[in-house]
């Protein structure tokens, strides 16, 4: 019995012809789901910064509306802060608002995509 040698390379041109479509398909199912992911974890990274902001927002608003506010001038204030949970911050600043009777404590992010601003408001009393 005579094998040529052609029944050989067609099959595996064929294997390889399959090889190559079957990684087309993969990567056209996989590189998406990656995608994805990166995008699910950008948000959820900005979720997080701005529950940390908020928490730390919450706890000045309260010192400040206790009686606090009556160190502020009008306006924009620079707010500081002493929080640990800082460290767990993007780059960005605190400032508290004082527009009489609304005072607004807000963290403002140096970079929109590290979670935007977050910011908290309460009535003052004088």
């Amino acid at each position: 019995m005579v094998i040529s040698r052609s029944s050989g390379l067609r099959r595996r041109a064929a294997l390889t012809v399959e090889l190559v479509i079957a990684l087309a398909i993969f990567v056209m199912a996989f590189v998406p789901l990656g995608v994805l992911a990166t995008r699910e974890h950008r948000l959820a990274r900005g979720l997080y910064y701005r529950a940390v902001a908020g928490e730390i927002l919450d706890g000045e608003l309260e010192v400040l509306l206790a009686g606090g506010w009556k160190a502020l001038s009008p306006g924009t204030n620079a707010l500081s802060v002493r929080a640990e949970a800082t460290n767990s911050l993007p780059a960005g600043r605190f400032e508290a608002i004082l527009d009489p009777p609304q005072l607004t404590v807000q963290w403002r992010a140096n970079q929109h995509r590290n979670g935007g601003d977050t910011y908290r408001r309460g009535q003052v009393r004088p």
